[in-house]
């Protein structure tokens, strides 16, 4: 669970820190092309914050490949009992069935020595989205996120800890904080409508949160000739989506 918030908050701020290196570079905090790569490189660093020396918690990777990162959540090796012979089983060299291959956003992995694992095992997947992703998008990434939870082999169960969704959303400017967290309501009951074509999810522990990421309710001051002017283009309010699939305890 400490691990899991420890992740959470670092998609949060890697967001917060992707808006605002999107304004700083483009003067554009919203704009397109950006904000995907720049999200999920502030997630990485922000997560990597908490690789303290000498500890080193976590090991993040970028683009992983789902086939490698599917084998990873199966134990190499399950002992039965030792006085039963050929109890000792390894998990199939052939990566367990993904119904959509290609590469995850970041993929965590950590120490836990009383799993039984050897060497690092993977901690949990993170799939990352722009502003306003495509409701098919976001489907297929929390359906992979749920495979990669559901997984099975000669050697047992996945030992994922958890899933993460992750997008950005852009809404109509509020005007006080009672409209912002409508507008936070609003993206939370959209994903909640979104989820419920997931179909049975009963194994696993259910998350949704919608959180303020960046508001500009009136515009930002700009210089021009001999004089300072609000520019109005720069109002915006944004809204994070954080979608989490995690053990039943």
């Amino acid at each position: 669970m400490h691990n899991q918030k420890q992740i959470i908050e670092a998609i949060k701020t890697g967001m917060k820190r992707a808006c605002q290196a999107m304004h700083s570079f483009t003067d554009e905090p919203a704009l397109a092309f950006n904000a995907e790569y720049l999200f999920t490189v502030n997630t990485a660093n922000a997560i990597d914050e908490h690789n303290y020396v000498p500890a080193h918690a976590y090991e993040i990777r970028i683009e992983q490949s789902t086939k490698k990162f599917a084998r990873d959540c199966l134990l190499p090796f399950k002992f039965g009992h030792p006085l039963v012979r050929g109890s000792t089983k390894r998990r199939s060299k052939v990566p367990p069935k993904i119904d959509r291959n290609g590469r995850i956003d970041i993929a965590v992995y950590h120490d836990s020595p009383k799993s039984g694992y050897f060497g690092r095992q993977p901690l949990c997947a993170i799939e990352l989205k722009g502003f306003d992703p495509a409701r098919k998008l976001v489907m297929d990434d929390l359906r992979r996120n749920l495979e990669f939870m559901r997984l099975e082999g000669d050697t047992g169960a996945s030992v994922l800890g958890f899933v993460v969704f992750a997008a950005l959303h852009e809404t109509p400017v509020p005007q006080n904080l009672h409209e912002a967290f409508v507008k936070e309501v609003e993206v939370k009951k959209k994903y909640q409508r979104w989820l419920a074509g997931l179909g049975q999810r009963s194994d696993v522990v259910e998350s949704v949160e919608t959180f303020g990421v960046s508001w500009e309710p009136d515009g930002t001051i700009k210089e021009e000739v001999c004089e300072y002017v609000l520019d109005t283009s720069t109002r915006h309010h944004f809204v994070g989506a954080i979608v989490t699939f995690s053990r039943l305890a």
